[in-house]
């Protein structure tokens, strides 16, 4: 957002950036249930590709037909892989933690 590839028009409070309770709440509280519910390695990927898609080409444009996301210089399918992979980081790292003594 603040390189200007995307941006919330509408503010809900002052207090808290823009929509973050889509950024900070809704996208990780969904990869928290794809981390618990699918521990092996290949249904994690699996499922973590469909969520992705489901945020990239179904989630996306539909907030952006509402009017509650702009797409400035970005299009849909940059978001795919950054899901993806971001979500696979953050289980190698939370499972590197969980296996030490």
């Amino acid at each position: 957002m603040s390189l200007n590839l995307w941006s919330y028009p509408y503010k809900l409070t002052n207090l808290i950036p823009r929509l973050a309770a889509i950024d900070y709440g809704i996208i990780i509280v969904a990869h928290m249930f794809i981390y618990q519910y699918f521990r092996e390695w290949k249904s994690f990927i699996i499922a973590n590709v469909i969520l992705a898609a489901i945020f990239t080409f179904i989630a996306e444009p539909i907030t952006v037909w509402l009017g509650i996301y702009k797409l400035d210089n970005w299009k849909y399918i940059y978001s795919f892989p950054i899901y993806i992979l971001k979500t696979a980081l953050i289980k190698w790292i939370v499972d590197v933690h969980l296996e030490k003594p």
